[in-house]
């Protein structure tokens, strides 16, 4: 589980030749912004990348990973309630 509030950990299995990998997904902010946090199976000992996605961006990317065979260990309905539904961002369904 992270260690910072406010972040759903979002393990992605490996699939046609990706690596396994770890997201820390934050809470949307006012601007829509999501802070991710990533790991993969190749460098689990280094620093994580972080990056700051749109929201709608990540969670498309998330669900074509998922269709493209990746298991996830959240629900994708979990995923998108946290990315609509959670932080300052606008929630529309």
């Amino acid at each position: 589980m992270s260690e910072i509030p406010g972040e759903l950990p979002l393990l992605m299995g490996a699939a046609h030749g990706d690596p396994e990998r770890l997201l820390l997904i934050g809470a949307p902010d006012a601007r829509d912004m999501v802070q991710v946090r990533i790991w993969t199976s190749d460098d689990w000992s280094l620093p994580p990348r972080a990056r700051v996605e749109p929201r709608e961006g990540l969670l498309e990317w998330i669900e074509t990973m998922a269709r493209a065979g990746h298991t996830l260990n959240q629900s994708l309905t979990t995923v998108r309630h946290w990315l609509r539904d959670s932080g300052g961002g606008a929630a529309t369904h």
